[in-house]
């Protein structure tokens, strides 16, 4: 498929495994903290809209990552195969 030059990380690349969690934290719940704030905000609590949107926001990030899952595992069976195979 795609072959992607990649290097090995050494140590003056590192990162400390505080910023390595305070990175990954920021990623996944941010956003949804941010449009959370956004629509309480803006709509109030006496309204469905943000509840939906929440909602669904959940669920998309739930899907998301199942779907990259479930790629990179066929991806994965895939490279064992020859092209004359599949």
């Amino acid at each position: 498929m795609n072959k992607t030059d990649t290097t090995e990380m050494t140590d003056n690349n590192s990162i400390s495994p505080i910023w390595a969690f305070i990175n990954y934290a920021m990623n996944k719940y941010m956003p949804l903290v941010m449009v959370c704030f956004i629509c309480f905000y803006t709509l109030g609590y006496e309204t469905w809209e943000p509840y939906l949107i929440v909602g669904l926001m959940m669920f998309s990030n739930s899907y998301n990552f199942k779907c990259g899952y479930a790629h990179s595992f066929v991806e994965n069976e895939t490279e064992n195969f020859d092209d004359d195979e599949l």
